[in-house]
């Protein structure tokens, strides 16, 4: 039956009025923080009200975001290159629904939203050439859950796009207008406070799944259902103040970088003659002027403390993110081997592969709901299912082919199992390899059964058995 038009209308009315208006304040605030300076994101830096322009300039100048820097380190190293089942241990035809919904390059987008906020989101809904899925920030779309934690799929989920909103539910997809454009961002607090009438029922739409059609995925499947975090939130603090020591380095660097001179008790007639006395390596005087005079000069500011603090909060954010140094540009070691490079990143690794279990996890889910939609059964219920991860590990690649090589010669492993953990090797690459190895085993087959048939003919004896087997039939 699903819901009505007034039951939808009161729906989203709900949603935007407390699940949305409860995420929608930290959301906003993680996504200025990772926006350039501009109209989206002021400069964090204090600067005093009665501060010349040139403070305020440089103040803009002092931001050094490194909060994009963090999720890309992340984002690039957690890439889905295979699926496989029980049924399927080449892989799963399901991976054809990854590959016709572009999700080779889409995954990017549920990846960085999911690390940036803690939470991202698919849709997934039947088509004429399949299931057709699309990613959604939590800027774009709510779900509400009845157990956060655990719940695999939602009760509701409402994608907000300007004027149209689309309302989720386990039968139905329902569209509702708005009056006025309601923006991603939601500036307009009175949005938030928009009762059903200022929302209008367009119709609905079956989707036949059986639940409500949509994925999330989460950085890490915590105990507490509202513990999203991602890992913008908990480095900002840490970012605000690198920006704060670079602002004071600029300031000094402008105003104290050099020694500046005074000259107490005198006051020169002209400006060209405190011109020539400032250019001056040595300042005369006339007699009889000098008196009670003091020349001396400022020492300049030492810059190295606010390098040093700079590389200081650039290493606590580095700590807290689980992040090589090097990868946040501090001078690090040079000419290292493979092996000291791959120990560095250690941490950045097992915080890539935790990210990566929980991401896998949602993966999964969704490769199950294709199946389900285009009438796969067996898929749709293999729990057993897993994704492959793209091998991004900072290693020798003459070296890990030498390892895998002892692996099929020592343990009797199946070379084709071994293919998987050849760095640069694709899934496609993978697959092109089994056809070419099968035809050529089929080739060397049948060129072993010509040569066994010409050897046959060239030998007497076995011509000789041939005849009397014929002349006894």
């Amino acid at each position: 039956m699903g819901l009505s038009q007034s039951a939808a209308l009161d729906a989203v009315r709900n949603i935007m009025q407390s699940a949305r208006a409860a995420e929608l304040p930290r959301l906003e605030r993680i996504h200025a923080a990772m926006q350039p300076i501009g109209p989206l994101r002021k400069s964090q830096v204090e600067v005093p009200i009665d501060a010349p322009n040139v403070m305020r300039r440089l103040a803009e100048k002092a931001d050094t975001n490194l909060l994009p820097l963090v999720v890309k380190t992340f984002s690039q190293v957690l890439k889905i290159d295979g699926y496989y089942t029980a049924s399927s241990p080449d892989r799963s035809t399901a991976w054809n629904y990854f590959q016709r919904n572009r999700m080779n390059a889409g995954q990017t987008g549920i990846h960085r939203s999911a690390l940036q906020y803690g939470a991202s989101y698919a849709t997934v809904l039947p088509g004429s050439q399949g299931p057709v899925s699309k990613g959604y920030s939590p800027r774009q779309m709510t779900a509400v859950y009845s157990d956060p934690t655990w719940d695999e799929w939602p009760m509701l989920a409402l994608d907000i796009d300007g004027q149209m909103l689309r309302l989720f539910d386990e039968e139905k997809v329902y569209y509702i207008g708005a009056q006025n454009p309601v923006r991603g961002t939601f500036q307009d607090d009175s949005v938030l406070g928009a009762s059903a009438n200022q929302f209008h029922y367009i119709e609905s739409r079956s989707h036949d799944a059986g639940i409500c059609p949509v994925v999330r995925w989460r950085d890490r499947m915590l105990l507490d259902g509202e513990e999203q975090f991602g890992i913008v939130e908990p480095l900002m603090t840490v970012q605000a103040r690198i920006n704060e020591t670079v602002f004071g380095q600029l300031v000094a660097q402008f105003f104290a970088a050099f020694k500046q001179k005074y000259v107490l008790g005198w006051i020169p007639k002209s400006e060209a003659e405190e011109l020539r006395m400032g250019a001056s390596d040595i300042w005369y005087f006339a007699d009889g002027k000098s008196e009670g005079m003091e020349v001396g000069s400022l020492p300049e500011t030492d810059l190295t403390r606010y390098i040093s603090a700079k590389e200081s909060a650039m290493l606590d954010m580095a700590a807290q993110g689980q992040l090589p140094a090097q990868n946040l540009g501090i001078p690090a070691l040079s000419n290292i081997s493979a092996e000291t490079l791959a120990a560095l990143e250690a941490g950045k690794e097992r915080e890539a592969d935790e990210i990566g279990t929980s991401l896998g996890e949602s993966w999964e889910q969704w490769f199950r709901l294709c199946s389900h939609l285009d009438g796969q059964a067996e898929a749709a219920a293999d729990y057993t299912s897993e994704v492959r991860w793209k091998d991004a590990t900072a290693r020798s690649f003459a070296q890990t082919v030498d390892g895998l090589g002892k692996l099929a010669q020592m343990l009797g492993l199946p070379s084709e199992i071994l293919w998987e953990k050849v760095p640069t090797l694709t899934t496609q690459d993978i697959e092109r390899a089994k056809v070419i190895r099968t035809r050529e085993q089929a080739r060397q087959g049948l060129a072993g059964l010509g040569f066994a048939a010409g050897a046959a003919r060239q030998d007497p004896t076995v011509q000789q058995a041939v005849n009397q087997r014929a002349d006894a039939g």
